[in-house]
């Protein structure tokens, strides 16, 4: 596992990132009636957004990029470029 003040943050931005997609979500459904796998998906979605932040956090590359890698398209839009790129070559790095 790797600890570096950089992946901290990331990791930090990836759990605010979660906040923001559930709430993004909410405004996207108001005033329209939920269904019960529409929640069930959102708030997967927001979770494995916050565990790629928590994985980061630990140092745990490999763990978060397998969460990234199962997401859905649309959903993994919401990983930041840079956060993406770091998590992409700590998880090279490791391997090598």
């Amino acid at each position: 596992m790797i600890l570096t003040p950089k992946a901290k943050e990331y990791g930090k931005r990836m759990q605010v990132i979660s906040h923001m997609y559930l709430n993004k979500s909410a405004k996207l459904f108001k005033g329209t009636q939920w269904e019960e796998q529409d929640v069930k998906m959102i708030f997967d979605d927001a979770r494995n957004l916050y565990l790629i932040g928590l994985y980061m956090i630990q140092g745990d590359f490999d763990a978060a990029m397998g969460v990234a890698t199962e997401l859905d398209t649309l959903v993994r839009d919401e990983i930041p470029k840079s956060v993406y790129n770091y998590l992409c070559k700590n998880t090279i790095d490791q391997v090598e």
